[in-house]
């Protein structure tokens, strides 16, 4: 079994790619929640605050990786191909492991931002 997926790939298998330090920490921290709506409306007396929906916030995570090759020109491409699946938009990074979560990064037309835990 891959110790870690990335686009459903082998990491190790397919860019010599390892976990680094800290990564299941950081993959792992728990999200922040998005502010309750909250409505304080001068026809009514108090706030109204509704909790019946809690969703998750967005966060930005970095996650540290190793690159390993047979040879320099070995470890080059496999560099080389590594920055190119994560420069290339839609990305999925799983550990199976350690759980059944798949982590997404879909970057948003025109924003940059990104969603996702699936």
């Amino acid at each position: 079994m891959a110790d870690l997926l990335i686009n459903g790939q082998d990491a190790f298998v397919k860019y010599g790619v390892r976990m680094g330090d800290n990564f299941l920490n950081s993959l792992g921290a728990p999200a922040p929640m998005k502010a309750y709506i909250e409505n304080d409306s001068r026809a009514k007396n108090g706030k109204q605050v509704l909790t019946g929906s809690a969703k998750i916030a967005s966060r930005q995570l970095s996650l540290e990786f190793t690159i390993e090759g047979a040879t320099q020109s070995d470890f080059t491409a496999k560099k080389r191909d590594f920055f190119q699946v994560l420069y290339g938009g839609a990305l999925t990074i799983s550990v199976p492991a350690n759980d059944s979560d798949v982590y997404s990064h879909t970057p948003n037309q025109g924003t940059g931002d990104s969603v996702g835990l699936s």
